[in-house]
Formats: structure tokens, C-alpha cells, sequence
């Protein structure tokens, strides 16, 4: 018998089947980020901290062991709907080239730590995506939206107008000296949660603002780089595969209503599911749209076309 907690509560801003406990996260940013600066300040933190990662491999067996004998966790062999997409097609990969992959689930959760078991014996334990060792703690900086800004920057690539802020008067400073639309976003974590697009005026913002804080004491405003989204997997230094993401939109035809179109557009067999989800007329669809999703739609034509959904 495992010993399980509830789940998070479903929650808008973290997305669909993505929800974490907000508060746990707030905290665990805090913790990371005091240790994170000693570590940096302090040398003799710095060799403690490597000190300790490099037996880490050797104790984190005999920890999801002991959770497994003890029902504390779960182990999970197959992938389900609480499973990442990306998570979810690297395990499958593995499988087929005869690695064994589960999840390890402490307390019935689904945290996004696996464990890779090669046939040869040896197995690692990684988060999400397998780094390897020596990368993964020189990289420690990588879930930090505004350190990952500036390493950027030190390296010649081209980022977006913005930086990081902790009060909603510091927001409110650096919108002006922005372009919109804007974006606003938790400067730790991942997975786009509690992010706002499209912000245009301070009001946008303030509300973007709260929405973002309650999963990280710091948030980036930045301005918006409207269009297609790229996502690269390189694997040993070389780029594999790069995936394209667009916006969802429906295309007028002069007739129907926008709600009508989207109704239509989400009848295809590939909006049920895993790779592509259902299309939402929420609030934000709504005020973007700035008319009545009732009325009848334009031909597609400049400006007059429903792209934008």
C-alpha cells in the first residue's frame, strides 16, 4: 500500500494537467535561491556544495529504495496523463532502444523524476530531462529565467527587452520603459505557468503581476517576441530536432460565428489528445478579440481575419 497525498488543485494559470502546490514551489524558490547565493559568494560553500553532489548518485538509490519498501512511493511503469508530453516521448524512446524507465513517485505524486536502468546494469536518476553529471550542476542556473538572460547576453544571442523584478512598483518602472504588448512571467520554473501574454496597459500588468507571484517572489517583464515558438533538442552536442510551435487560430468564412468556427476546428481527431488540446474561448480569448465571439465573422482579410484565437 502506498501512502498518497492529494493532489494539487487544478489551476488555470498553471494549465491543464500541470498544476503544482503553489506555495511548496514559492518556498522551495527561496531555499534555492539562499543557498544558491551562498554557494556562489562563499568558495568554501562552492566546494561543499560539489562535495556533496558528487556522492549524491550513490545515495539516491538507497533513498527511492527505501521510499518504495516503506509505501511512501509509487513506481510507476507505464506512461499515463500524468506524464509529460516531453517526459513521455523520451521514455518511450528509451523503451524501445532497451532501456527500462519508471517514475518515481514520492508520496503517489507525479514529481518528474525517473529512473533510467541501462541493460549493462547501470542506472541514473534525473529530472525531467537526463543531463549529464558534470553539466547538470555547472548549469545549476538554467531554471533562472534572468541568469540564463544574461548568459545570453554574454554570448551574443538576442534577447527580448525586459528584466526581473520583486514589487509591482518595480514592474510598473520597467512596462514604461518597454514596447507592448508585454510578457510577464515567474523567473523560476518552467512549463509557461502563470504567465501572461498580450499585457497593454498597467492594469494588465498589475493583474499579470500577482498572477505571477504566487508561484515565485521574482517575476520577468519583458517585451512579447510575437510569433512562432522553436523548441531544440540537442543530444551530445549536436541538434537533433527542432519543433515549431504556432499559436491556435480558426480562419473566418464570411458565415459562421468565431465560437462556431472553433467548435468545428476542435472536432479533429488531433485535439483530443496528447499533442494537441482542445481550443478555449476564456476571458483573455475574449478581450484580445475585442468584439462578440456571437457576431459573424469576416473572410479572412488583413486585419479582419480571427487569426489571433
Amino acid at each position: 500500500m502506498v501512502f498518497k497525498l492529494p493532489k494539487p488543485m487544478e489551476c488555470r494559470e498553471c494549465g491543464s494537467n500541470n498544476a503544482i502546490f503553489h506555495r511548496i514551489v514559492y518556498a522551495d524558490i527561496i531555499i534555492s535561491s539562499v543557498f544558491n547565493l551562498l554557494f556562489t559568494r562563499w568558495s568554501l560553500m562552492n566546494w561543499l556544495f560539489f562535495q556533496i553532489h558528487s556522492y549524491e548518485h550513490l545515495v539516491t538509490p538507497h533513498f527511492i529504495r527505501a521510499c518504495l519498501q516503506t509505501g511512501l512511493a509509487k513506481k510507476q511503469i507505464e506512461v499515463d496523463s500524468d506524464v509529460s508530453i516531453l517526459a513521455g516521448m523520451l521514455w518511450k524512446e528509451a523503451n524501445k532502444r532497451g532501456l527500462n524507465v519508471w517514475e518515481f513517485r514520492l508520496f503517489g505524486l507525479p514529481r518528474n523524476i525517473y529512473i533510467a536502468e541501462f541493460p549493462n546494469g547501470k542506472r541514473i536518476t534525473y529530472e525531467g530531462i537526463p543531463l549529464p553529471q558534470k553539466i547538470k550542476h555547472q548549469v545549476k542556473w538554467i531554471d533562472d529565467k534572468d541568469a540564463l538572460k544574461k548568459h545570453f547576453i554574454k554570448y551574443g544571442f538576442p534577447v527580448a527587452k525586459g528584466s526581473s523584478v520583486i514589487t509591482k512598483r518595480g514592474a510598473m518602472q520597467v512596462f514604461k520603459n518597454l514596447e507592448t504588448p508585454v510578457i510577464v512571467k515567474p523567473r523560476h520554473g518552467s512549463g509557461s505557468r502563470h504567465t501572461t501574454l498580450h499585457i497593454t496597459d498597467e492594469n494588465e500588468l498589475v493583474r499579470a503581476f500577482f498572477i505571477a507571484t504566487k508561484i515565485s517572489p521574482s517575476v520577468i517583464v519583458e517585451e512579447e517576441l510575437v510569433g512562432a515558438v522553436y523548441r531544440a533538442t540537442v543530444v551530445d552536442g549536436k541538434l537533433v530536432a527542432t519543433l515549431r510551435r504556432n499559436q491556435p487560430y480558426v480562419i473566418g468564412d464570411g458565415v459562421s460565428t468565431i465560437q462556431e468556427l472553433v467548435d468545428e476546428a476542435n472536432k479533429h481527431p488531433a485535439r483530443t489528445g496528447p499533442y494537441f488540446s482542445k481550443i478555449k474561448i476564456d476571458d483573455s480569448a475574449i478581450n484580445e478579440e475585442a468584439r462578440d465571439i456571437s457576431s459573424k465573422s469576416e473572410l479572412e482579410c488583413g486585419w479582419h481575419d480571427c487569426r489571433c484565437l
